[in-house]
Order: C-alpha cells, then sequence, then structure tokens
C-alpha cells in the first residue's frame, strides 16, 4: 500500500480547483478520505482518470459528489483501470477548507492471493 497524507493540504473551499494527478501505475484500487470543513460549504467533487499526465483527454471516474455541507467525503475506485487520476472541485457557495488523503493498494489478485 501507498498512502498520501496531505495529497492536497487543505486549501479554500471558496474557489473550483482542479488538483494534480496521481500516478496509480499498477496499483489498482485507489480510496480518498476528502476532509471539507467550514460553513455550509456547497458544491460538488468529482474525479477524472486519464491515459496520459497531461489529462488532455480526461475521464469522469465517479458520478460528481454533491456536497450540501461541511462533511468528510469517501471516495472509493476499486479496479482504477487508468494510469492516473486527479480531483475536481466546482464551488457553489458558502466557506472553509478541503484537504485530501490517498491510498493506493494493489488489488488481492495481483498480489497473489
Amino acid at each position: 500500500m501507498i498512502f498520501f497524507p496531505l495529497f492536497y493540504p487543505a486549501t479554500t473551499a471558496a474557489t473550483g480547483f482542479t488538483t494534480p494527478g496521481i500516478n496509480v501505475g499498477d496499483y489498482g484500487n485507489l480510496s480518498a478520505a476528502v476532509f471539507i470543513t467550514g460553513a455550509d460549504v456547497v458544491g460538488t467533487l468529482s474525479v477524472q482518470g486519464a491515459i496520459e499526465p497531461t489529462f488532455a483527454r480526461p475521464v469522469l471516474m465517479q458520478t460528481a459528489t454533491a456536497v450540501t455541507a461541511s462533511a468528510d467525503v469517501l471516495v472509493s475506485l476499486p479496479y482504477v483501470g487508468l494510469p492516473y487520476i486527479r480531483f475536481v472541485w466546482v464551488y457553489t457557495s458558502g466557506t472553509g477548507n478541503i484537504s485530501i488523503d490517498v491510498s493506493l493498494l494493489v488489488p488481492k489478485i495481483w498480489a497473489g492471493g
């Protein structure tokens, strides 16, 4: 397992952003803990994947998650299938911060079990 604590350190949730890409490589399972704090933060969080690190042709990996208040969101992508992923936050209203922790795990079948 590879763990990226504070992959995306606390930053304002009051504007939209796109994180840098993560090279998933041979790690087929991705989990991310997204921590959203503040006052009535509203927006959507989505995960994009791509075959190239530049994300020239991004693909939506998970339906956008609507965030309607400060909360913690778990993103789980078993068998990612693309070598690069990134997170996209689309801001609607409110103030606060967002941070993201990520872990990657080799699927059990690949690990010989």
